[in-house]
């Protein structure tokens, strides 16, 4: 799950204490022309963020200007958290956000736009990032970088990495222009698999079985892979008796606690299916098809009744799977880009901001 604005307003605190436990503190106010990483520990009711670079010494530093372009929480360890930016190279929390450092080695390998971030379910220390056009990693833990990948055109972004959760070996890479890429051997080596010719939003691994994947395109709606990303068929048909074709892909989710389980969420609504995504069925939402762009989807990994959904400056969630919404305001009106719900605990939501882009 790769947007921005300025800010010198509200900005939300984190603070961990021994046990690992995120509190919060008081708020405080943003320095800088940025807002970078805000959360909430009451799921939007209100909202403090924590900017601080962790420096040698007295000197004091913070984050506050960076426009973030992804947000990724290690699935072993939700203390760890990865934040990578538009022009500032990646950054990264072993504190739950109480203070970031600069992985400096990153942006000597690769300089550019990060565009995703995905960790080794079974390694902690093994991470990959999508820079610009080319994939990089860190197999202990940020100190050293190495680029693993890269497409044959620098215009040909990498806009998603993921690593399969039951095979960590596997790795998959979607670039822009519709190739999907596969590595075998974690990073080692890469083949490309498929060309969808469509722009890619962003892929999503089943939580029932790892060889079933989606995409979600920015033009043709949802694809579906049951063979490891080697063939993809369109979810169109699929979707065709719910009122339209589910063009215009915003985000795809897959639930956790109940494997098979998918959302969609497009420019048509919210969708979910019980079955892998054979079959399709809609979550009423407050507003009309058409009615709203919605540009983030997360849903809780304890319950996947609790869903978050993003709209401009507007924070829906519900608690009971879409029976009711309620709405909260975010803190910025800057372009949100990225919303992840705490694993361990789903009262928390991280939230990414970025200026437009010039």
């Amino acid at each position: 799950m790769g947007r921005k604005i300025i800010l010198t307003g509200l900005i939300l605190m984190l603070s961990v204490t021994l046990t690992g436990c995120i509190s919060f503190g008081k708020k405080e106010t943003a320095a800088g022309s940025g807002v970078g990483a805000v959360a909430t520990g009451d799921r939007g009711d209100t909202w403090v963020a924590k900017y601080k670079l962790m420096t040698p010494g007295a000197i004091e530093a913070n984050i506050g200007g960076v426009n973030v372009t992804t947000i990724e929480m290690d699935p072993t360890d939700t203390n760890a958290i990865y934040m990578g930016t538009r022009g500032n190279g990646l950054y990264y929390s072993y504190n739950g956000g109480d203070g970031w450092d600069h992985a400096d080695v990153l942006s000597k390998v690769a300089a550019g736009q990060i565009n995703s971030i995905s960790i080794d379910a079974k390694d902690k220390c093994s991470v990959y990032a999508a820079v610009t056009n080319r994939v990089v990693k860190t197999s202990d833990c940020n100190r050293t970088w190495q680029q693993v990948f890269n497409t044959a055109k620098a215009d040909e972004a990498v806009v998603d990495v993921v690593v399969d959760w039951f095979n960590t070996s596997i790795v998959y890479a979607a670039a822009k222009d519709g190739s999907v890429y596969q590595s075998a051997n974690a990073g080692a080596s890469w083949a490309k698999l498929a060309d969808v010719e469509q722009e890619i939003k962003e892929l999503e691994i089943s939580s029932k079985d790892s060889r079933v994947l989606f995409m979600t395109t920015v033009a043709a709606g949802l694809y579906k892979s049951t063979d490891g990303g080697k063939s993809w068929l369109s979810m169109n048909e699929r979707m065709e008796s719910l009122g339209g074709k589910y063009r215009n892909g915003y985000a795809v989710a897959v639930s956790k606690n109940n494997p098979g389980k998918v959302f969609y969420l497009s420019r048509l609504g919210l969708l979910q299916s019980f079955d892998n995504g054979e079959t399709w069925s809609k979550i009423a939402l407050l507003t009309g098809e058409n009615e709203a762009t919605f540009n983030a989807l997360d849903v809780s990994v304890k319950d996947d009744n609790l869903i978050f959904l993003v709209s401009g400056s507007t924070l829906y969630r519900t608690v009971n799977g879409g029976q009711t919404w309620e709405t909260r305001k975010l803190p910025s009106t800057a372009i949100l880009t990225d919303l992840d719900v705490h694993l361990a605990n789903d009262k928390l939501l991280f939230v990414g901001f970025s200026a437009p882009q010039k």
